[in-house]
């Protein structure tokens, strides 16, 4: 007799040569969960061979499947158990050419030695057309007794091996926690690799971290080295922990800011390689560029690529006895930056805290880029911040001054502050919202510049759009761009709410006070202004909406709504009470707690609409809040929901919509664990978790074969049933009779001498 679930997780994998995979980690061999396997088809269609596991989990497959070259592929399963051994994983090459039924074994597959080695756990990382690198970073070196040593093997399209992971067939790590590619395996251009281990120990050096690049079809074995890789030579270098940068075809950049430069920790370096130059040895300033004292983390801000140049964030650099000065250092592709970070090599901050680049760097166009720096203090000036300007064609170095970039000259000025706007391909705009005009504070500012022109010196009305009014914020509300030529600046806090919106063309600098001249403003007046929002700062405009979505009927979904008083005179709600609720299912919609009557200038008052649905369906109602603005009708917001069925909102609660479709619809197998999420909801599972051991279980007893189960408690919608088949065959499939009481169910036929009988679940909505 057999039984278990029919539905299985299958992922269909095409080779070139017409055949195809069918993987299916969660392949149940009865009574052996989750098995796993993999099994091939011809051109026709036609089984042809199956690799799969031989205990329960193994799940075959589950790291992934590749294909290398036109008839082979490589499979990984790293839960795989190498006989006794629990977890011990395995890396399959394989041919289209087999005809076999086999489990995974070390006699068709690479295979840890280790409990928990995990082979294959590390995933598979393509290079070029037909090369891959499989990592594996628990795996045990037991040559060296290296718990978690690592292991990365490599494959190409005649690629076959077996046996257990060693040296000979990998290259691998060779002490304790190495955890060999834990960093990641990056691929550069059509043939380099380039892998980073940053917990790799140089022998007593903990954690000194190695990137060990290579080149397909080549294949590494053996052990990692500084003779192979490029190395820290201090524990806790932890050598490319700050990631791989690819820049163009050949050049790719290492980060490891935790680098240390003798007794200065934590400098940080940043070492540029080449395809067909493999960096090899000890980081250093000969082959690197970094930092010079503790804590520089050199490279820590991130690298970015503008055009053929690469220019490297170092924000927390010291600039001698300014410490976190900051730092950003240029340099072309062809001519990679190496030695110490300086003022004569990098645009950098002359006072402590400057920290050049913390606000970021865009690139404008092709070749052009602006790099904010918020915190920059202009002489005594603290934070008055600063936005430099340059251009591939001339990469500027040296100290942050008001001749080569835009600065602020006020204390928290914090230029830049809100980031740069790119207007097609050569113009930017400079916010800072911050800004003050003089005495008055937080004017703001919005700062014209393009790639040919730029935006240089102390900001002022003559070179920016600026505000009047304390707390204009000019430039606060964004700015939106339309066709790469025009673009709208939003200052909503300007003239104490009154707003302003200022429009400009690329091509024309945008300068002076915002007015009425140049701008479309709000009108100022000694009144108040009513202002409803939900979530805060989202405004619900008059007459707007807001749509509690769906709840199941007897749940509650709360809003909670706010109202602003941005006027200039006190705010007072005169209904009663203050905020209703009318409409035909108004009963539905309750304010839990009244606001006050009076909202003073610039104060707020929030209320709280409870839905709480009695029936399925759509419902609506509308909130009234009548006040004393005169500007505004009585604030009306539409409000709508929908009760739902008990499905309904158990499909809402997982998947974000109530309907049957998509990732939620019946049928569908949202965690691929073989079970339709109706047969989840009906079992109450988790459609998120895999949980086929949850299923009920059928079992054999008193001559009958059968399984029972009792219903979750809240369950409804759905009818329970079953059926069975002496052969799987379509139309053989009989129902079978429920005897239990609900909430039990009993589903049972008996064995009367059959050699074989399937049983399936079956759940369907009920009418």
């Amino acid at each position: 007799m057999g039984a278990g679930p029919l539905l299985h997780a299958e992922q269909t994998l095409p080779l070139p040569n017409g055949f195809h995979l069918l993987v299916d980690p969660d392949y149940d061999a009865a009574p052996l969960q989750d098995v796993g396997r993999v099994r091939i088809y011809n051109s026709s269609a036609t089984l042809t061979a199956t690799i799969r596991g031989s205990k329960a989990y193994d799940r075959v497959g589950s790291g992934g499947v590749a294909v290398i070259g036109n008839d082979s592929f490589v499979i990984c399963s790293p839960l795989c158990d190498n006989g006794s051994i629990v977890d011990a994983g395995a890396v399959t090459f394989g041919y289209t050419v087999m005809s076999f039924v086999s489990p995974v074994s070390t006699a068709n597959s690479v295979m840890g030695s280790t409990a928990n080695d995990q082979v294959g756990g590390g995933g598979i990382t393509k290079v070029g057309t037909s090369f891959y690198l499989i990592g594996s970073p628990l795996w045990d070196n037991t040559a060296t007794s290296a718990a978690d040593a690592g292991a990365i093997m490599m494959a190409g399209p005649t690629t076959y091996r077996t046996g257990v992971v060693s040296a000979s067939n990998a290259l691998v790590g060779t002490r304790a926690g190495d955890q060999l590619g834990s960093g990641g395996i990056t691929a550069v251009g059509a043939t380099c690799y380039v892998i980073s281990s940053p917990l790799w120990d140089n022998e007593a050096a903990t954690d000194a971290g190695a990137v060990t690049a290579g080149h397909s079809p080549v294949i590494m074995t053996g052990e990692v080295t500084p003779q192979n890789s490029l190395a820290g030579t201090t524990a806790g270098d932890q050598i490319s922990s700050g990631g791989i940068t690819v820049a163009g075809a050949t050049l790719y950049l290492i980060r490891s800011p935790l680098w240390d430069n003798g007794a200065a920790v934590d400098a940080g370096a940043v070492s540029p390689a080449y395809v067909g130059s493999a960096r090899v040895g000890a980081v250093s300033p000969q082959n690197s560029l970094v930092g010079s004292t503790a804590n520089d983390q050199v490279g820590s801000g991130g690298i970015t690529i503008v055009g053929d140049v690469y220019l490297v964030r170092s924000p927390l650099w010291d600039n001698g006895a300014a410490a976190d000065a900051g730092a950003v250092s240029p340099a072309y592709f062809g001519t990679a930056g190496l030695g110490a970070v300086s003022p004569q090599n990098s645009l950098v901050g002359t006072t402590a805290g400057d920290q050049i680049s913390s606000g970021g760097i865009t690139t404008v166009g092709a070749a052009a880029y602006v790099i904010c720096s918020p915190l920059w203090d202009n002489g005594a000036v603290a934070n008055a911040g600063a936005a430099h300007a340059s251009h591939v064609s001339f990469l500027r170095v040296g100290a942050v001054t008001s001749s080569n970039a835009l600065v602020g000259d006020s204390t928290d000025d914090q230029v830049g502050s809100g980031g740069v706007t790119v207007v097609g391909t050569t113009a930017y705009l400079i916010r800072s919202p911050l800004w003050d005009h003089s005495v008055v504070a937080d004017a703001g500012a919005v700062s014209y510049g393009t790639t040919t022109i730029g935006n240089f010196g102390v900001l002022s009305l003559s070179n920016s759009l600026v505000g009047s009014h304390p707390g204009d914020h000019v430039g606060g509300g964004g700015i939106t761009t339309a066709g790469g030529t025009s673009f709208t600046i939003s200052s909503p806090d300007w003239c104490h709410g009154a707003g302003a919106s200022t429009a400009g063309i690329v091509g024309m600098s945008i300068s002076g006070v915002v007015s009425s001249s140049n701008s479309t403003v709000g009108a100022e007046s000694a009144v108040p202004e009513i202002s409803v929002v939900q979530p805060d700062p989202v405004e619900v405009a008059a007459n707007g909406s807001r749509d509690f979505g769906g709840v199941t009927v007897g749940g509650t979904q709360s809003l909670t709504f706010v109202i602003k008083n941005t006027g200039n005179d006190d705010l007072r709600l005169t209904g009663s009470p203050r905020v209703a609720s009318s409409g035909t299912d108004s009963a539905l919609f309750t304010v839990a707690a009244q606001p006050p009557s009076l909202i003073v200038t610039g104060d707020s008052a929030a209320f709280t609409v409870r839905f709480t649905p009695t029936s399925e369906g759509g419902k609506t109602a509308r909130l009234s809040i009548a006040h004393n603005d005169s500007s505004e009708e009585p604030y009306g917001i539409d409000l709508a929901g929908a009760g739902l069925s008990q499905v309904a909102g158990w499909r809402q609660a997982h998947f974000g919509s109530s309907a049957s479709t998509g990732a939620g619809a019946d049928d569908a197998d949202f965690d691929s664990d073989g079970i339709p999420n109706l047969i989840e909801y009906a079992l109450g599972l988790n459609p998120a978790q895999s949980s086929p051991g949850e299923l009920p279980q059928p079992v054999s007893s008193g001559g009958s074969f059968g399984l029972g189960f009792t219903s979750p408690a809240g369950i409804s919608g759905v009818d329970y049933g079953a059926e069975w088949s002496p052969s799987l065959a379509g139309g053989s499939w009989l129902p079978v009779p429920d005897t239990g009481t609900p909430p039990q169910h009993i589903f049972s036929v008996p064995i009367s001498g059959a050699t074989q009988i399937f049983l399936r679940l079956k759940v369907t909505p009920a009418p």
